[in-house]
Protein backbone atom coordinates (compact mmCIF):
# COMPACT_ATOMS: atom_id res chain seq x y z
CA UNK A 1 0.00 0.00 0.00
CA UNK A 2 1.37 3.30 -0.99
CA UNK A 3 0.69 6.09 0.57
CA UNK A 4 0.35 9.78 -1.93
CA UNK A 5 1.95 12.65 0.14
CA UNK A 6 0.03 16.03 -0.43
CA UNK A 7 2.93 18.91 -1.90
CA UNK A 8 2.50 21.12 1.15
CA UNK A 9 2.61 25.10 -0.03
CA UNK A 10 5.15 27.28 0.97
CA UNK A 11 4.13 30.79 2.37
CA UNK A 12 4.06 33.70 0.78
CA UNK A 13 3.28 36.92 2.09
CA UNK A 14 0.03 37.10 -0.14
CA UNK A 15 -1.33 34.22 2.21
CA UNK A 16 -2.07 36.50 4.94
CA UNK A 17 -4.70 38.49 2.68
CA UNK A 18 -6.13 36.01 0.24
CA UNK A 19 -5.85 32.75 2.57
CA UNK A 20 -8.94 32.47 4.42
CA UNK A 21 -6.63 30.64 7.06
CA UNK A 22 -4.45 33.30 8.03
CA UNK A 23 -6.63 36.51 6.89
CA UNK A 24 -8.76 36.86 10.63
CA UNK A 25 -5.85 36.71 12.49
CA UNK A 26 -3.44 39.35 10.30
CA UNK A 27 -6.38 41.69 10.81
CA UNK A 28 -6.87 40.93 14.56
CA UNK A 29 -3.05 41.87 15.26
CA UNK A 30 -3.24 45.04 12.72
CA UNK A 31 -6.31 46.53 14.56
CA UNK A 32 -4.36 45.68 17.74
CA UNK A 33 -1.52 47.18 16.51
CA UNK A 34 -2.98 50.41 16.09
CA UNK A 35 -5.24 50.23 19.31
CA UNK A 36 -2.32 49.82 20.54
CA UNK A 37 -0.15 52.99 19.03
CA UNK A 38 -3.07 54.93 19.26
CA UNK A 39 -3.06 54.75 22.72
CA UNK A 40 0.66 55.11 23.28
CA UNK A 41 0.20 58.32 20.79
CA UNK A 42 -2.60 59.36 23.41
CA UNK A 43 -0.47 58.91 26.76
CA UNK A 44 2.63 60.45 25.13
CA UNK A 45 0.32 63.65 24.08
CA UNK A 46 -0.94 63.82 27.76
CA UNK A 47 2.34 63.52 29.66
CA UNK A 48 3.94 66.48 27.12
CA UNK A 49 0.77 68.96 27.53
CA UNK A 50 0.82 68.18 31.19
CA UNK A 51 4.49 68.69 31.66
CA UNK A 52 4.10 72.22 29.71
CA UNK A 53 1.95 73.40 32.23
CA UNK A 54 3.96 72.01 35.41
CA UNK A 55 1.80 69.33 36.38
CA UNK A 56 3.40 65.46 36.71
CA UNK A 57 1.49 62.42 35.34
CA UNK A 58 0.46 60.92 38.17
CA UNK A 59 -2.17 60.02 41.33
CA UNK A 60 -1.03 62.74 43.90
CA UNK A 61 -4.27 64.64 43.57
CA UNK A 62 -6.05 61.76 45.04
CA UNK A 63 -4.77 62.95 48.94
CA UNK A 64 -5.61 66.67 48.42
CA UNK A 65 -8.92 68.08 49.72
CA UNK A 66 -11.62 67.49 47.25
CA UNK A 67 -13.76 70.73 47.91
CA UNK A 68 -16.73 69.64 46.31
CA UNK A 69 -20.58 68.04 47.89
CA UNK A 70 -21.82 64.72 46.83
CA UNK A 71 -25.32 64.61 47.91
CA UNK A 72 -26.36 61.11 48.60
CA UNK A 73 -23.48 59.25 49.96
CA UNK A 74 -23.70 55.77 51.92
CA UNK A 75 -20.58 56.46 54.08
CA UNK A 76 -19.91 59.83 55.74
CA UNK A 77 -18.25 62.93 53.32
CA UNK A 78 -17.82 66.23 53.53
CA UNK A 79 -16.29 68.52 51.08
CA UNK A 80 -12.96 68.70 53.56
CA UNK A 81 -12.06 65.07 52.44
CA UNK A 82 -9.84 63.80 49.67
CA UNK A 83 -10.96 62.88 46.35
CA UNK A 84 -10.11 59.46 47.19
CA UNK A 85 -12.46 59.54 49.71
CA UNK A 86 -14.46 61.52 46.93
CA UNK A 87 -14.15 58.42 44.63
CA UNK A 88 -15.22 55.99 46.78
CA UNK A 89 -18.17 57.38 47.84
CA UNK A 90 -19.16 57.46 44.13
CA UNK A 91 -18.50 53.78 43.87
CA UNK A 92 -20.78 52.75 46.46
CA UNK A 93 -22.94 55.07 44.89
CA UNK A 94 -23.14 53.19 41.78
CA UNK A 95 -22.91 49.89 43.34
CA UNK A 96 -25.92 50.56 44.86
CA UNK A 97 -27.72 51.86 42.29
CA UNK A 98 -26.40 48.74 40.09
CA UNK A 99 -27.85 46.70 43.13
CA UNK A 100 -31.37 48.47 43.03
CA UNK A 101 -31.67 48.38 39.02
CA UNK A 102 -31.24 44.65 39.06
CA UNK A 103 -33.95 44.03 41.79
CA UNK A 104 -35.96 46.28 39.67
CA UNK A 105 -35.31 44.25 36.80
CA UNK A 106 -35.73 40.93 38.55
CA UNK A 107 -39.38 42.11 39.84
CA UNK A 108 -40.51 43.76 36.68
CA UNK A 109 -39.49 40.70 34.83
CA UNK A 110 -40.88 37.56 37.21
CA UNK A 111 -44.53 40.12 36.90
CA UNK A 112 -44.29 40.41 33.27
CA UNK A 113 -43.32 36.68 32.81
CA UNK A 114 -46.54 35.50 35.21
CA UNK A 115 -48.53 38.27 33.00
CA UNK A 116 -47.60 36.35 30.00
CA UNK A 117 -48.52 32.74 30.94
CA UNK A 118 -52.19 33.76 32.05
CA UNK A 119 -54.49 32.62 29.51
CA UNK A 120 -56.07 35.98 29.48
CA UNK A 121 -55.60 37.36 26.15
CA UNK A 122 -55.03 41.00 27.04
CA UNK A 123 -51.86 40.16 29.31
CA UNK A 124 -50.94 37.23 28.22
CA UNK A 125 -49.70 38.55 24.26
CA UNK A 126 -50.50 42.75 24.68
CA UNK A 127 -48.88 43.12 20.81
CA UNK A 128 -50.65 40.20 19.18
CA UNK A 129 -54.35 40.53 20.51
CA UNK A 130 -55.31 37.45 18.77
CA UNK A 131 -53.76 33.85 17.50
CA UNK A 132 -51.75 33.79 20.87
CA UNK A 133 -49.54 30.81 21.94
CA UNK A 134 -52.25 28.12 19.54
CA UNK A 135 -55.39 30.85 20.20
CA UNK A 136 -57.18 30.85 16.48
CA UNK A 137 -59.18 34.13 15.92
CA UNK A 138 -62.54 32.25 16.49
CA UNK A 139 -61.82 30.69 19.80
CA UNK A 140 -61.03 34.36 21.22
CA UNK A 141 -64.07 35.07 19.77
CA UNK A 142 -65.95 32.41 21.36
CA UNK A 143 -64.59 32.88 24.75
CA UNK A 144 -65.62 36.52 24.44
CA UNK A 145 -69.09 35.61 22.81
CA UNK A 146 -68.36 38.53 20.31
Amino acid sequence: MTTVEMPHEQFRLSMLLNDTRYRSLTIQCIALLAFMLAAAWLVNNTVQNLAAVGKSFDFSFLGSRAGYDINQHLISYTNDDTHARAALVGILNTFLVAILGCALATVVGVIVGVLRLSPNWATGCPKRRVACRGWSAGLVKSRLKL
